[in-house]
Protein backbone atom coordinates (compact mmCIF):
# COMPACT_ATOMS: atom_id res chain seq x y z
CA UNK A 1 0.00 0.00 0.00
CA UNK A 2 1.49 3.37 -1.33
CA UNK A 3 4.58 2.06 -2.53
CA UNK A 4 6.33 4.08 -5.63
CA UNK A 5 8.12 2.02 -7.78
CA UNK A 6 10.28 4.77 -10.77
CA UNK A 7 10.57 3.89 -14.22
CA UNK A 8 12.67 1.37 -15.61
CA UNK A 9 13.04 -0.66 -12.49
CA UNK A 10 12.72 -4.26 -12.53
CA UNK A 11 10.88 -5.35 -9.01
CA UNK A 12 12.00 -8.70 -7.83
CA UNK A 13 11.27 -9.31 -4.70
CA UNK A 14 8.80 -7.58 -2.03
CA UNK A 15 7.97 -3.92 -2.34
CA UNK A 16 7.00 -2.81 1.69
CA UNK A 17 3.88 -0.23 2.76
CA UNK A 18 5.41 3.37 1.68
CA UNK A 19 8.77 2.73 0.02
CA UNK A 20 10.33 4.17 -2.92
CA UNK A 21 11.91 1.85 -5.46
CA UNK A 22 14.16 2.10 -8.05
CA UNK A 23 17.23 1.16 -10.12
CA UNK A 24 17.90 -2.53 -12.10
CA UNK A 25 17.58 -4.82 -10.45
CA UNK A 26 15.53 -2.57 -7.83
CA UNK A 27 16.05 -1.56 -4.22
CA UNK A 28 14.62 0.38 -1.82
CA UNK A 29 15.41 4.05 -1.64
CA UNK A 30 13.67 6.15 0.68
CA UNK A 31 9.42 6.43 2.27
CA UNK A 32 6.81 7.72 0.33
CA UNK A 33 4.24 9.45 2.60
CA UNK A 34 0.66 11.08 1.30
CA UNK A 35 0.47 15.12 1.83
CA UNK A 36 -2.36 15.60 4.10
CA UNK A 37 -3.49 18.56 1.90
CA UNK A 38 -3.15 16.61 -1.78
CA UNK A 39 -5.35 14.04 -0.23
CA UNK A 40 -7.70 16.80 0.70
CA UNK A 41 -7.74 18.38 -2.57
CA UNK A 42 -7.89 15.47 -4.64
CA UNK A 43 -10.66 13.96 -2.94
CA UNK A 44 -13.29 13.22 -6.04
CA UNK A 45 -16.97 15.04 -5.86
CA UNK A 46 -18.36 13.22 -7.97
CA UNK A 47 -19.21 9.44 -7.98
CA UNK A 48 -17.12 6.93 -9.93
CA UNK A 49 -19.72 5.96 -12.19
CA UNK A 50 -20.75 9.48 -13.11
CA UNK A 51 -16.58 10.51 -13.97
CA UNK A 52 -16.17 7.15 -16.02
CA UNK A 53 -19.80 7.21 -17.86
CA UNK A 54 -18.23 11.11 -19.04
CA UNK A 55 -14.58 10.12 -19.66
CA UNK A 56 -16.11 7.21 -21.88
CA UNK A 57 -18.79 10.14 -23.84
CA UNK A 58 -16.02 12.56 -24.24
CA UNK A 59 -13.80 9.97 -26.08
CA UNK A 60 -16.40 8.83 -28.06
CA UNK A 61 -17.57 12.43 -29.33
CA UNK A 62 -14.05 13.32 -29.80
CA UNK A 63 -13.28 10.34 -31.68
CA UNK A 64 -16.12 10.63 -34.10
CA UNK A 65 -15.09 14.27 -34.78
CA UNK A 66 -11.62 14.10 -35.03
CA UNK A 67 -11.20 10.82 -36.70
CA UNK A 68 -14.71 9.03 -38.40
CA UNK A 69 -16.20 12.11 -39.68
CA UNK A 70 -12.81 13.68 -41.01
CA UNK A 71 -11.97 9.80 -42.65
CA UNK A 72 -15.43 9.32 -44.40
CA UNK A 73 -15.69 12.26 -46.00
CA UNK A 74 -12.18 12.11 -47.50
CA UNK A 75 -13.06 8.92 -48.76
CA UNK A 76 -16.77 10.25 -49.89
CA UNK A 77 -14.80 12.90 -51.97
CA UNK A 78 -11.92 10.59 -53.17
CA UNK A 79 -14.76 8.20 -54.86
CA UNK A 80 -14.81 10.24 -57.41
CA UNK A 81 -11.29 9.35 -58.96
CA UNK A 82 -13.26 5.62 -59.36
CA UNK A 83 -15.80 6.41 -62.32
CA UNK A 84 -18.25 4.14 -63.00
CA UNK A 85 -17.71 4.49 -66.56
CA UNK A 86 -20.09 3.08 -69.28
CA UNK A 87 -21.47 0.49 -67.09
CA UNK A 88 -23.02 2.49 -64.10
CA UNK A 89 -22.23 -0.44 -61.63
CA UNK A 90 -19.34 -0.98 -59.17
CA UNK A 91 -19.46 -4.73 -60.24
CA UNK A 92 -19.52 -4.38 -63.93
CA UNK A 93 -16.97 -1.82 -64.18
CA UNK A 94 -14.26 -3.95 -62.67
CA UNK A 95 -15.39 -6.52 -64.96
CA UNK A 96 -15.35 -4.73 -68.24
CA UNK A 97 -12.74 -1.70 -67.62
CA UNK A 98 -9.33 -2.54 -69.00
CA UNK A 99 -6.36 -3.85 -65.85
CA UNK A 100 -4.19 -0.88 -66.24
CA UNK A 101 -7.44 1.43 -66.32
CA UNK A 102 -8.54 0.03 -63.08
CA UNK A 103 -4.90 -0.60 -61.79
CA UNK A 104 -4.37 3.62 -62.12
CA UNK A 105 -7.88 4.59 -60.46
CA UNK A 106 -7.32 2.26 -57.93
CA UNK A 107 -3.80 3.99 -57.62
CA UNK A 108 -4.75 7.16 -57.67
CA UNK A 109 -7.77 6.98 -55.50
CA UNK A 110 -5.69 4.99 -52.23
CA UNK A 111 -2.85 7.98 -52.38
CA UNK A 112 -5.64 10.49 -51.94
CA UNK A 113 -7.51 8.83 -49.36
CA UNK A 114 -4.43 7.57 -47.24
CA UNK A 115 -2.13 10.80 -47.97
CA UNK A 116 -5.14 13.37 -46.95
CA UNK A 117 -6.32 11.41 -44.21
CA UNK A 118 -3.40 11.00 -42.82
CA UNK A 119 -2.64 14.81 -43.14
CA UNK A 120 -6.38 16.23 -41.91
CA UNK A 121 -6.46 13.83 -38.64
CA UNK A 122 -2.81 15.14 -37.99
CA UNK A 123 -3.76 18.59 -38.01
CA UNK A 124 -7.47 18.45 -36.58
CA UNK A 125 -5.41 16.24 -33.49
CA UNK A 126 -3.21 19.33 -32.91
CA UNK A 127 -5.48 21.87 -33.36
CA UNK A 128 -7.63 20.29 -30.56
CA UNK A 129 -4.59 19.51 -28.56
CA UNK A 130 -3.65 23.35 -28.89
CA UNK A 131 -6.88 24.56 -28.11
CA UNK A 132 -7.43 22.38 -24.79
CA UNK A 133 -4.62 23.69 -22.99
CA UNK A 134 -3.95 22.49 -19.21
CA UNK A 135 -1.78 24.00 -16.34
CA UNK A 136 0.71 22.38 -14.47
CA UNK A 137 -0.29 20.74 -10.74
CA UNK A 138 -2.03 18.33 -8.93
CA UNK A 139 -5.04 17.28 -10.57
CA UNK A 140 -7.22 14.74 -8.99
CA UNK A 141 -7.60 11.43 -10.81
CA UNK A 142 -11.31 10.68 -11.09
CA UNK A 143 -11.97 14.30 -12.70
CA UNK A 144 -13.03 15.20 -16.54
CA UNK A 145 -9.89 17.35 -16.62
CA UNK A 146 -7.35 15.08 -15.58
CA UNK A 147 -9.67 12.27 -18.30
CA UNK A 148 -8.78 15.64 -21.19
CA UNK A 149 -5.42 15.15 -20.56
CA UNK A 150 -4.48 11.41 -20.69
CA UNK A 151 -6.79 11.84 -23.53
CA UNK A 152 -4.84 14.43 -25.13
CA UNK A 153 -1.12 12.72 -24.81
CA UNK A 154 -2.65 9.89 -26.73
CA UNK A 155 -3.61 11.62 -29.41
CA UNK A 156 0.20 13.21 -29.56
CA UNK A 157 1.48 9.90 -29.20
CA UNK A 158 -0.53 8.70 -32.36
CA UNK A 159 -0.04 11.68 -34.49
CA UNK A 160 3.92 11.10 -33.25
CA UNK A 161 3.85 7.46 -34.30
CA UNK A 162 2.40 8.68 -38.26
CA UNK A 163 5.05 11.09 -38.64
CA UNK A 164 8.13 9.82 -36.52
CA UNK A 165 11.00 12.25 -37.23
CA UNK A 166 9.63 13.54 -41.10
CA UNK A 167 10.03 17.31 -40.92
CA UNK A 168 6.60 17.97 -41.10
CA UNK A 169 6.26 15.85 -38.23
CA UNK A 170 8.06 18.79 -36.07
CA UNK A 171 5.82 21.61 -37.55
CA UNK A 172 2.79 18.99 -36.45
CA UNK A 173 3.93 18.99 -32.96
CA UNK A 174 4.60 23.17 -33.03
CA UNK A 175 0.96 23.21 -33.90
CA UNK A 176 -0.31 21.02 -30.95
CA UNK A 177 1.81 23.47 -28.44
CA UNK A 178 5.25 22.48 -28.31
CA UNK A 179 7.40 25.34 -28.29
CA UNK A 180 10.65 25.18 -30.09
CA UNK A 181 13.49 27.71 -30.55
CA UNK A 182 13.23 27.27 -34.41
CA UNK A 183 10.70 24.97 -36.09
CA UNK A 184 12.62 22.31 -38.28
CA UNK A 185 15.87 22.66 -37.07
CA UNK A 186 15.29 19.67 -34.42
CA UNK A 187 15.66 15.93 -35.03
CA UNK A 188 12.61 14.72 -33.04
CA UNK A 189 11.52 11.26 -33.10
CA UNK A 190 8.69 9.57 -31.07
CA UNK A 191 8.98 11.06 -27.82
CA UNK A 192 5.99 9.28 -25.59
CA UNK A 193 3.98 11.04 -23.39
CA UNK A 194 4.67 14.50 -23.96
CA UNK A 195 2.00 17.07 -22.83
CA UNK A 196 2.98 19.91 -25.64
CA UNK A 197 2.09 23.02 -23.76
CA UNK A 198 4.26 21.95 -21.26
CA UNK A 199 7.53 21.13 -23.33
CA UNK A 200 9.71 23.40 -24.65
CA UNK A 201 12.93 22.48 -26.57
CA UNK A 202 15.75 24.25 -28.52
CA UNK A 203 16.28 23.62 -31.99
CA UNK A 204 19.25 21.61 -31.17
CA UNK A 205 17.68 18.54 -29.80
CA UNK A 206 18.06 15.07 -30.66
CA UNK A 207 14.80 12.74 -29.83
CA UNK A 208 15.74 8.65 -30.70
CA UNK A 209 12.53 6.89 -31.46
CA UNK A 210 10.51 5.80 -28.51
CA UNK A 211 12.26 7.70 -25.72
CA UNK A 212 9.57 8.65 -23.06
CA UNK A 213 9.21 12.23 -21.42
CA UNK A 214 7.10 11.76 -17.99
CA UNK A 215 5.93 14.48 -17.08
CA UNK A 216 2.73 13.06 -16.46
CA UNK A 217 3.17 11.44 -13.05
CA UNK A 218 0.25 9.05 -12.46
CA UNK A 219 -0.75 8.08 -9.07
CA UNK A 220 -3.45 6.14 -7.54
CA UNK A 221 -5.37 9.70 -6.27
CA UNK A 222 -3.78 12.36 -8.45
CA UNK A 223 -2.05 13.29 -11.46
CA UNK A 224 0.97 15.51 -10.68
CA UNK A 225 1.57 17.57 -14.23
CA UNK A 226 5.17 19.20 -14.40
CA UNK A 227 6.89 21.65 -17.18
CA UNK A 228 9.85 20.04 -19.49
CA UNK A 229 12.83 22.19 -20.70
CA UNK A 230 15.04 20.25 -22.92
CA UNK A 231 18.04 22.95 -23.83
CA UNK A 232 20.77 22.98 -26.55
CA UNK A 233 22.22 19.97 -27.45
CA UNK A 234 20.30 17.25 -25.15
CA UNK A 235 19.67 13.84 -26.94
CA UNK A 236 17.23 11.60 -26.01
CA UNK A 237 18.49 7.77 -26.84
CA UNK A 238 15.93 5.00 -27.14
CA UNK A 239 13.88 4.18 -24.47
CA UNK A 240 15.35 6.69 -21.92
CA UNK A 241 12.93 8.59 -19.69
CA UNK A 242 13.01 12.14 -19.28
CA UNK A 243 11.26 13.29 -15.95
CA UNK A 244 9.92 16.58 -15.56
CA UNK A 245 12.30 19.27 -15.14
CA UNK A 246 15.02 21.56 -16.49
CA UNK A 247 17.88 19.42 -18.04
CA UNK A 248 21.68 21.14 -18.68
CA UNK A 249 23.00 21.62 -21.87
CA UNK A 250 25.00 19.69 -23.60
CA UNK A 251 22.74 16.65 -21.73
CA UNK A 252 23.40 12.64 -23.33
CA UNK A 253 20.48 10.93 -22.09
CA UNK A 254 21.43 7.08 -22.34
CA UNK A 255 19.62 3.98 -23.68
CA UNK A 256 17.58 2.15 -21.38
CA UNK A 257 18.34 5.31 -18.59
CA UNK A 258 16.22 7.16 -16.83
CA UNK A 259 17.11 11.02 -15.97
CA UNK A 260 15.74 14.02 -14.07
CA UNK A 261 16.62 17.43 -12.97
CA UNK A 262 17.54 16.47 -9.42
CA UNK A 263 20.37 14.41 -10.12
CA UNK A 264 21.21 16.67 -14.03
CA UNK A 265 19.76 19.83 -13.27
CA UNK A 266 20.95 23.20 -15.00
CA UNK A 267 23.38 25.51 -13.25
CA UNK A 268 24.02 28.37 -15.62
CA UNK A 269 22.07 29.79 -18.62
CA UNK A 270 24.42 32.52 -19.24
CA UNK A 271 26.73 30.29 -21.07
CA UNK A 272 26.63 26.05 -21.97
CA UNK A 273 27.65 23.44 -19.32
CA UNK A 274 30.03 21.17 -20.06
CA UNK A 275 29.37 17.44 -21.99
CA UNK A 276 28.04 14.95 -20.02
CA UNK A 277 26.77 11.47 -20.62
CA UNK A 278 24.46 8.93 -18.49
CA UNK A 279 23.63 5.61 -18.97
CA UNK A 280 22.17 3.19 -16.86
CA UNK A 281 19.79 2.69 -13.52
CA UNK A 282 20.31 4.15 -11.67
CA UNK A 283 22.21 6.48 -14.03
CA UNK A 284 26.21 6.53 -14.52
CA UNK A 285 28.02 9.49 -15.84
CA UNK A 286 30.45 8.29 -18.91
CA UNK A 287 33.33 10.27 -20.23
CA UNK A 288 31.81 12.85 -22.55
CA UNK A 289 32.99 14.15 -26.01
CA UNK A 290 33.25 17.91 -26.47
CA UNK A 291 30.24 19.29 -28.69
CA UNK A 292 31.93 21.69 -29.90
CA UNK A 293 35.26 20.47 -30.91
CA UNK A 294 34.03 17.24 -32.18
CA UNK A 295 31.24 18.85 -34.36
CA UNK A 296 32.28 22.78 -34.89
CA UNK A 297 29.74 24.56 -37.01
CA UNK A 298 27.29 22.76 -38.18
CA UNK A 299 27.32 21.93 -41.91
CA UNK A 300 23.52 22.39 -42.95
CA UNK A 301 22.46 20.20 -45.72
CA UNK A 302 22.10 21.34 -49.46
CA UNK A 303 18.28 21.67 -50.81
CA UNK A 304 18.71 18.20 -52.48
CA UNK A 305 19.75 16.20 -49.63
CA UNK A 306 16.23 18.26 -48.18
CA UNK A 307 14.21 16.95 -50.66
CA UNK A 308 15.65 13.26 -51.02
CA UNK A 309 14.56 12.76 -47.00
CA UNK A 310 11.31 14.94 -47.55
CA UNK A 311 10.15 12.54 -50.54
CA UNK A 312 11.30 9.52 -48.81
CA UNK A 313 9.67 10.14 -45.23
CA UNK A 314 7.52 12.81 -45.40
CA UNK A 315 5.56 11.40 -48.83
CA UNK A 316 6.43 7.87 -49.97
CA UNK A 317 7.11 6.17 -45.99
CA UNK A 318 3.83 8.22 -44.59
CA UNK A 319 1.61 8.76 -47.61
CA UNK A 320 2.38 5.49 -50.00
CA UNK A 321 3.86 2.68 -48.09
CA UNK A 322 0.22 2.02 -45.47
CA UNK A 323 -1.15 1.70 -49.03
CA UNK A 324 0.76 -0.82 -50.39
CA UNK A 325 -0.93 -3.58 -49.06
CA UNK A 326 -4.83 -2.57 -50.15
CA UNK A 327 -3.19 -1.65 -53.00
CA UNK A 328 -1.82 -4.79 -54.44
CA UNK A 329 -4.70 -6.81 -52.86
CA UNK A 330 -7.46 -4.63 -55.01
CA UNK A 331 -5.36 -5.52 -57.91
CA UNK A 332 -4.74 -9.23 -57.55
CA UNK A 333 -8.45 -9.71 -56.28
CA UNK A 334 -9.77 -8.06 -60.23
CA UNK A 335 -7.18 -10.07 -61.93
CA UNK A 336 -8.42 -13.84 -60.09
CA UNK A 337 -12.28 -12.93 -60.71
CA UNK A 338 -10.92 -12.04 -64.48
CA UNK A 339 -9.75 -15.54 -64.04
CA UNK A 340 -13.07 -16.65 -63.25
CA UNK A 341 -12.08 -17.75 -60.06
CA UNK A 342 -14.82 -18.15 -56.82
CA UNK A 343 -14.99 -14.98 -54.89
CA UNK A 344 -14.05 -16.37 -51.87
CA UNK A 345 -11.24 -18.53 -52.96
CA UNK A 346 -9.82 -15.65 -55.10
CA UNK A 347 -10.19 -13.32 -51.70
CA UNK A 348 -8.02 -16.22 -49.72
CA UNK A 349 -5.53 -16.56 -52.47
CA UNK A 350 -5.17 -12.56 -53.13
CA UNK A 351 -4.24 -12.30 -49.06
CA UNK A 352 -2.06 -14.79 -48.82
CA UNK A 353 0.06 -14.00 -52.42
CA UNK A 354 -0.38 -10.49 -51.82
CA UNK A 355 1.75 -10.92 -48.29
CA UNK A 356 4.33 -12.85 -49.87
CA UNK A 357 4.79 -10.34 -52.45
CA UNK A 358 5.07 -7.10 -49.90
CA UNK A 359 7.66 -9.87 -47.81
CA UNK A 360 9.84 -10.67 -51.35
CA UNK A 361 9.88 -6.74 -52.47
CA UNK A 362 10.79 -5.85 -48.61
CA UNK A 363 13.78 -8.35 -49.28
CA UNK A 364 14.78 -6.85 -52.55
CA UNK A 365 14.65 -3.37 -51.20
CA UNK A 366 16.90 -4.28 -48.47
CA UNK A 367 19.71 -5.95 -50.95
CA UNK A 368 19.57 -2.76 -53.23
CA UNK A 369 19.66 0.15 -50.52
CA UNK A 370 21.72 -1.92 -47.80
CA UNK A 371 23.71 -4.40 -48.97
CA UNK A 372 24.93 -7.81 -47.98
CA UNK A 373 27.49 -6.45 -45.57
CA UNK A 374 26.77 -2.69 -44.54
CA UNK A 375 26.33 -2.57 -40.74
CA UNK A 376 28.35 -5.57 -39.96
CA UNK A 377 30.86 -2.27 -37.99
CA UNK A 378 30.36 0.75 -39.99
CA UNK A 379 28.72 4.33 -40.10
CA UNK A 380 27.76 6.99 -42.55
CA UNK A 381 26.95 10.87 -41.84
CA UNK A 382 24.00 11.62 -39.96
CA UNK A 383 22.72 13.65 -43.11
CA UNK A 384 23.66 11.26 -46.35
CA UNK A 385 22.05 9.44 -48.72
CA UNK A 386 22.75 6.28 -46.88
CA UNK A 387 21.56 7.42 -43.58
CA UNK A 388 18.37 7.83 -45.62
CA UNK A 389 18.25 4.58 -47.51
CA UNK A 390 19.26 2.71 -44.02
CA UNK A 391 15.85 4.11 -42.06
CA UNK A 392 13.86 4.19 -45.47
CA UNK A 393 14.53 0.22 -45.64
CA UNK A 394 13.38 0.16 -42.07
CA UNK A 395 10.01 1.65 -43.01
CA UNK A 396 9.33 -0.75 -45.66
CA UNK A 397 10.37 -3.51 -42.95
CA UNK A 398 8.11 -1.87 -40.77
CA UNK A 399 5.16 -2.09 -43.21
CA UNK A 400 5.79 -4.82 -45.45
CA UNK A 401 6.83 -7.57 -43.18
CA UNK A 402 5.29 -6.74 -39.67
CA UNK A 403 1.59 -8.58 -40.09
CA UNK A 404 3.57 -11.92 -40.58
CA UNK A 405 6.05 -11.19 -38.27
CA UNK A 406 3.79 -10.76 -35.73
CA UNK A 407 1.51 -13.88 -36.11
CA UNK A 408 4.66 -15.76 -36.23
CA UNK A 409 5.97 -13.88 -33.46
CA UNK A 410 7.26 -16.65 -30.24
CA UNK A 411 7.78 -19.25 -32.98
CA UNK A 412 11.35 -20.54 -35.34
CA UNK A 413 9.17 -20.07 -38.14
CA UNK A 414 10.03 -16.25 -38.08
CA UNK A 415 13.83 -17.23 -38.97
CA UNK A 416 13.77 -17.59 -42.53
CA UNK A 417 12.29 -14.36 -43.36
CA UNK A 418 15.06 -12.73 -40.91
CA UNK A 419 17.61 -14.38 -42.50
CA UNK A 420 16.44 -13.62 -45.97
CA UNK A 421 16.77 -10.16 -44.46
CA UNK A 422 20.55 -10.49 -43.64
CA UNK A 423 20.48 -11.93 -40.11
CA UNK A 424 22.29 -14.27 -38.68
CA UNK A 425 19.70 -17.00 -36.50
CA UNK A 426 20.95 -20.22 -35.47
CA UNK A 427 18.72 -23.46 -35.49
CA UNK A 428 16.08 -23.34 -32.66
CA UNK A 429 16.47 -19.90 -31.40
CA UNK A 430 13.26 -17.95 -30.86
CA UNK A 431 13.05 -13.88 -30.90
CA UNK A 432 9.96 -12.94 -29.23
CA UNK A 433 9.44 -10.09 -31.32
CA UNK A 434 11.72 -10.50 -34.84
CA UNK A 435 10.29 -6.84 -35.67
CA UNK A 436 13.02 -6.01 -33.03
CA UNK A 437 15.67 -7.16 -35.75
CA UNK A 438 15.77 -4.11 -37.44
CA UNK A 439 19.84 -4.27 -37.74
CA UNK A 440 19.92 -6.97 -39.72
CA UNK A 441 23.06 -7.61 -40.40
CA UNK A 442 24.31 -6.62 -37.17
CA UNK A 443 22.43 -9.24 -35.91
CA UNK A 444 24.02 -12.79 -34.74
CA UNK A 445 22.39 -15.16 -32.55
CA UNK A 446 23.38 -18.70 -32.38
CA UNK A 447 21.47 -21.76 -31.74
CA UNK A 448 19.15 -22.37 -28.80
CA UNK A 449 18.70 -19.13 -27.66
CA UNK A 450 15.33 -17.11 -26.41
CA UNK A 451 15.51 -13.19 -27.59
CA UNK A 452 12.68 -11.04 -25.62
CA UNK A 453 14.48 -8.33 -24.87
CA UNK A 454 14.73 -4.57 -26.54
CA UNK A 455 17.78 -4.64 -29.72
CA UNK A 456 19.27 -1.32 -30.23
CA UNK A 457 22.73 -2.23 -32.64
CA UNK A 458 22.84 1.36 -34.15
CA UNK A 459 23.65 4.58 -32.53
CA UNK A 460 23.78 8.22 -33.87
CA UNK A 461 26.59 9.36 -32.23
CA UNK A 462 28.80 12.96 -33.39
CA UNK A 463 26.20 13.33 -36.04
CA UNK A 464 26.83 9.72 -37.62
CA UNK A 465 24.95 6.24 -37.50
CA UNK A 466 27.45 3.60 -36.52
CA UNK A 467 26.14 0.09 -36.47
CA UNK A 468 28.19 -2.85 -35.71
CA UNK A 469 27.33 -6.52 -34.57
CA UNK A 470 26.49 -8.27 -31.82
CA UNK A 471 26.72 -11.32 -31.33
CA UNK A 472 24.83 -13.58 -29.01
CA UNK A 473 26.39 -17.31 -28.36
CA UNK A 474 24.89 -20.64 -27.99
CA UNK A 475 21.76 -21.12 -25.24
CA UNK A 476 21.93 -17.65 -24.31
CA UNK A 477 18.47 -16.04 -22.97
CA UNK A 478 17.40 -12.02 -23.11
CA UNK A 479 14.74 -11.55 -20.96
CA UNK A 480 12.16 -9.42 -21.11
CA UNK A 481 12.83 -5.53 -21.19
CA UNK A 482 17.04 -6.24 -21.51
CA UNK A 483 17.96 -4.20 -23.82
CA UNK A 484 21.19 -5.34 -26.10
CA UNK A 485 23.25 -2.73 -27.56
CA UNK A 486 25.89 -2.46 -30.51
CA UNK A 487 29.23 -5.05 -30.86
CA UNK A 488 28.00 -6.74 -27.71
CA UNK A 489 29.12 -10.45 -26.70
CA UNK A 490 27.33 -12.74 -24.57
CA UNK A 491 29.07 -15.54 -24.26
CA UNK A 492 27.05 -19.30 -24.04
CA UNK A 493 25.09 -19.86 -21.58
CA UNK A 494 24.54 -16.05 -20.43
CA UNK A 495 21.13 -15.65 -18.89
CA UNK A 496 20.36 -11.67 -19.00
CA UNK A 497 18.02 -11.04 -16.58
CA UNK A 498 14.37 -8.40 -17.16
CA UNK A 499 15.55 -4.50 -18.08
CA UNK A 500 19.07 -5.19 -17.78
CA UNK A 501 21.19 -2.82 -19.99
CA UNK A 502 24.04 -4.10 -21.89
CA UNK A 503 26.25 -1.26 -23.32
CA UNK A 504 27.87 -0.78 -26.32
CA UNK A 505 31.10 -3.54 -26.75
CA UNK A 506 30.61 -4.93 -23.83
CA UNK A 507 31.42 -9.01 -23.41
CA UNK A 508 29.79 -10.64 -20.70
CA UNK A 509 30.77 -14.36 -19.33
CA UNK A 510 28.68 -17.47 -19.05
CA UNK A 511 26.42 -17.79 -16.04
CA UNK A 512 23.19 -14.88 -14.75
CA UNK A 513 24.01 -11.15 -15.55
CA UNK A 514 21.86 -8.13 -14.14
CA UNK A 515 21.67 -4.92 -13.54
CA UNK A 516 21.86 -1.59 -15.99
CA UNK A 517 24.79 -1.77 -16.89
CA UNK A 518 24.77 -5.06 -16.82
CA UNK A 519 27.17 -7.56 -14.67
CA UNK A 520 27.33 -11.04 -13.53
CA UNK A 521 24.92 -11.52 -10.06
CA UNK A 522 27.69 -12.77 -8.29
CA UNK A 523 29.98 -9.96 -8.46
CA UNK A 524 26.77 -7.40 -7.94
CA UNK A 525 25.74 -9.00 -5.34
CA UNK A 526 29.17 -9.00 -3.24
CA UNK A 527 29.53 -5.44 -3.79
CA UNK A 528 26.14 -5.17 -2.43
Amino acid sequence: SGSWVTPLTPVLENVGAGEIWEGAPARSIGAYTHLQRTAIRCQPVKPAWFSESLNLLMQIFLEMGLLVVPTAAVAWFAAGFIPAGASGQAAEYFNVTPLPEIVWHLGLYAVITSWTTIVVVSLLACLFIRWTPTRPGIHPTRQFQSALVQYRVKKLNQVQRLWTWSISGQYLRALAGLRFTRIGASECDVMVNLVPELTSADARVFWSHGCYANQLDQGADFLRLGQLDMPVNFFASNNSVAEAGQFPTNFLLGVSTPGSDIRFRRQMRTRPGEPRTVAGNPPLEFASPDFSSKNGEPHLPGFSLFLVRFLLFDIFSIGLLPIAEVFAYASLYTVLSRLGGHPAASALVALVLVEAILVGLCILVKKLLVGKKWGIDDSAPFWSIRHFTYFFTQDCYFRWCGRPLKILAGTVLSNPLLRRMGSHIGKRTIVTSPLQVFDWNATRFDDDCVIDGMLQFHTLEEMKLKVKRSHVQRGCSVNFGATLMGGAVLEAGTTLLPLSLVLKDMHLPPGTCEGSPAQPAESRQNVQ
